[in-house]
């Protein structure tokens, strides 16, 4: 780890050493009662965190509580490696050659009074991707090859210059080819990049919406929806929108959704009004089926209303706008799932599909979410329980408080398929992820920390406490096999290169937690906040054996130097494996 990390370490030691003098008071005017004392040993602390096979790694501990007079006694124990000393607060341990995870153990006593403490520590081989771009977010293995997202030009994503972003398949060290950066022959003459990405189930296609024609007096550049193959190259625009006499706010397809093999594609449809305050735009759900082509419209989103005097004559008519957003296929590929806001609140709404094609006479209308106190927003995450799953985790406020809630689907013959919305006593919550193993459990980062919850949303097992308030939990994912849960933790600190950021696992058969990369500096201005981009963009993502532990870690601070290269200070993907 950095020399920072060190200093800080050692540093915490001495002063943990003096409060045990400054706690008692002890002077020779004042002599305390040579018989009071108590210890507590707090923790242990590693430096490197994460040692490599062989790497001389310093340990120490933090203490608290008081002595008249003797100082505690340390004892240390390791079941692998060499511990240089073992009877200091301070030591050395030369890890192992052997990757793995060992645990250390340190007793202090002092008179008859003593403590036992330990730590799991991993020794880990890692090694740092640097794709060469500023942005390496949300992270896929598909056949073994990485992909991820990089903003468009690599403008920062919280920048007013900031437009799109793109799928990048990771080639080598500063090579990628980007997926959905290309020209797609469409009249606009191309794609600008997009958001709203979304990876097919069978691992081969991504849909996004796309950028198809721009300026920079655009406030709503024009946008389709794309579908691009991940191996072999090229796309096509699926929808229709090139109206060339919009100019700076265009129509627009997006949050599209496909079927498991993307075959089929919904979404939302936004078309501007004629007012330029937008209170008169469109927003409609549209439908894609390869085999039929154009996309079709599926709903409304304006209603004319009579205006009744006071006597109840009817005075003339006022045109009443909503929205309808985020739609979804159900499991079962049987139904489309819509939320529409007609009555002031989102709510759901459902569309059969019969022979691949949605009936709209049989649209049924929901009322739900507003008797719970839900609040969805137009851009909501909506997570399908995964292998079939018939429920839909989504994180919304309730009582104004940000609160895991599930709907659930319930399939049956036409017209008598339901859903039902249930809400969880799991509150302040920023991201969720769905286990791949059937149990129906789940793993949340809260304002506290990261906890495993049942398929109620109750709390089964406290993953990782944050130990400062400021400390930044994200990420969170599973392992293949669910025996591991992996994240990223970063801790603030007064001075920028006392800060760090790592990769952590979790072991749910052995219930520890421990780092598993060095601690890189942190924060910087490239971090991405959940208000910047889908939380799912940050998440870490295992290999198929379970071990190797691919993650978006930020790294160092940007350059202010003459001559620097912002590149060599870019985020990069972090992979640490055994």
């Amino acid at each position: 780890m950095n020399h920072y990390r060190e200093k800080i370490f050692r540093l915490s030691t001495i002063i943990l050493s003096l409060s045990l003098v400054i706690f008692t008071g002890c002077s020779e005017e004042n002599p305390l009662d040579p018989e009071k004392y108590n210890l507590e040993l707090i923790t242990l602390i590693t430096n490197p965190i994460c040692p490599q096979p062989g790497d001389t790694t310093t340990l120490s501990v933090r203490i608290s509580g008081y002595s008249s007079g003797p100082w505690p006694s340390y004892f240390w124990e390791v079941n692998a490696g060499s511990l240089l000393v073992s009877d200091e607060a301070v030591v050395e341990w030369i890890a192992p050659e052997q990757l793995g995870d060992y645990r250390i153990k340190a007793q202090s006593s002092l008179g008859d009074v003593s403590d036992v403490c330990s730590l799991v520590v991993s020794v880990r081989n890692y090694e740092e991707i640097n794709t060469g771009e500023r942005y390496n977010l949300y992270p896929n293995l598909i056949n073994g090859t990485l992909f991820f997202v990089s903003s468009y030009g690599g403008i920062y994503f919280d920048s007013s210059d900031y437009i799109s972003a793109n799928i990048m398949r990771y080639i080598s060290p500063g090579v990628n080819e980007s997926i959905t950066d290309l020209d797609l022959g469409f009249r606009a003459g191309g794609s600008f990049g997009g958001d709203n990405f979304v990876f097919s189930e069978d691992g081969q296609q991504v849909v996004a919406s796309v950028i198809t024609s721009y300026n920079l007096f655009s406030k709503i550049p024009r946008k389709n929806i794309a579908k691009y193959e991940l191996f072999g190259g090229g796309g096509e625009i699926v929808t229709d929108q090139y109206d060339e006499n919009q100019y700076d706010r265009c129509d627009q397809y997006r949050y599209p959704f496909p079927n498991s093999d993307a075959t089929m594609v919904v979404m939302q449809e936004f078309e501007i009004g004629t007012a330029d305050d937008g209170t008169k735009d469109f927003f409609n759900i549209s439908f894609w089926n390869e085999s039929i082509g154009a996309p079709v419209s599926l709903t409304n989103s304006m209603i004319s209303i009579p205006i009744i005097s006071a006597v109840g004559d009817t005075l003339g008519w006022r045109d009443v706008y909503f929205e309808n957003t985020k739609p979804v296929f159900t499991p079962d590929e049987a139904y489309i799932i819509y939320f529409c806001d007609s009555s002031g609140t989102f709510e759901p709404s459902m569309i059969p599909m019969i022979g691949g094609v949605p009936d709209i006479s049989a649209l049924m209308v929901f009322d739900l979410l507003s008797d719970l106190g839900i609040n969805i927003s137009p851009n909501q995450v909506l997570q399908w329980e995964p292998d079939g799953g018939n429920r839909l985790a989504f994180i919304a406020p309730v009582n104004n408080k940000k609160t895991l809630c599930f709907l659930e689907y319930t399939p049956g013959s036409l017209n008598s398929s339901s859903i039902s919305v249930s809400t969880t006593d799991v509150t302040g919550i920023s991201e969720f992820v769905w286990s791949t193993d059937g149990s129906g459990r789940g793993a949340v980062i809260t304002e506290t920390g990261i906890y495993i919850v049942g398929s109620g949303g109750e709390i089964l097992t406290e993953v990782m406490a944050k130990e400062r308030s400021t400390d930044m939990l994200c990420g969170v994912n599973w392992s293949p096999d669910c025996s591991k849960i992996g994240f990223r933790m970063g801790r603030m600190a007064i001075e920028w290169n006392e800060a760090f950021s790592a990769l952590m696992v979790y072991s749910l058969d052995d219930d520890w937690v421990t780092y598993v990369t060095k601690g890189y500096p942190w924060p910087n201005k490239q971090e991405i906040s959940e208000e910047d981009v889908d939380f799912r963009w940050r998440r870490v993502v295992f290999e198929s054996d379970n071990e190797g532990l691919y993650g978006p870690v930020t790294i160092g601070k940007p350059g202010t130097g003459e001559g620097e290269n912002p590149v060599s200070l870019s985020v990069k993907i972090v992979h640490s494996w055994k």
